[in-house]
């Protein structure tokens, strides 16, 4: 009787000592999550360190970390203040850098065709030349008042060129040999598509001039 009293209590003893090993990740786990507070970017070693250890739990175990919604909650945060800098990084990197779309005459001054109020979009976009090449390029998008003033330039710059010039270098000079109507420009010639969206994400961000 003796010994199976004694078996019992090895059982038991052996149980919880797993109980306590599965409590004490539980526990470290809430107390990673603890430490997050006010979500920054600096802290976003710490949300996938506690996500990591979260991923690690049984099933059992993740069932005991009360506060798993706080930790969704800061992840969501931390991707929201990730995409803020991101967009922030853009306009900076747009305020430094003066794009002009400058049109040449050879029998007429320059002037002003439209701005940034008609631009409605800008895509960086790839294209499969029939050469089997690769085209990087800017589509620009007008508004119907800036569709009809391109379409008027355009008919008098026939045979023309129209420079747009990035911080002072020139990233196109396409010529013009047909009337644009439908108020869509393809920018190409760019060497990659990450320099295809940058200049995309400062027409859509600058204030613009078509001279």
């Amino acid at each position: 009787m003796m010994k199976k009293i004694s078996i019992f209590i090895c059982i038991v003893s052996i149980f919880l000592v797993g109980c306590g090993a599965k409590d004490k990740a539980v526990q470290k786990v809430m107390e990673e999550i603890d430490s997050i507070g006010t979500v920054r970017l600096s802290d976003k070693d710490t949300i996938e360190q506690a996500l990591n250890h979260y991923s690690q739990l049984t099933d059992r175990q993740k069932e005991a970390v009360e506060n798993y919604v706080e930790l969704m909650e800061a992840q969501d945060k931390l991707k929201e203040l990730e995409e803020k800098a991101k967009l922030e990084e853009q306009a900076r990197i747009a305020d430094a850098v003066t794009v002009e779309f400058i049109s040449h005459y050879q029998e007429a001054g320059e002037e002003i065709i439209l701005n940034q109020d008609n631009i409605m979009s800008a895509e960086a976009s790839v294209i499969q030349t029939s050469h089997g090449t690769t085209d990087y390029s800017v589509q620009v998008q007008f508004d119907e008042e800036g569709t009809q003033k391109f379409k008027e330039a355009t008919e008098v710059l026939i045979g023309e060129v129209i420079t747009i010039v990035c911080d002072g270098t020139v990233v196109s000079a396409p010529v013009v040999y047909d009337v644009i109507e439908n108020g869509v420009v393809m920018i190409s010639g760019f060497a990659s598509l990450e320099e295809a969206e940058n200049l995309a994400a400062m027409l859509r961000q600058r204030n613009l001039e078509l001279q």
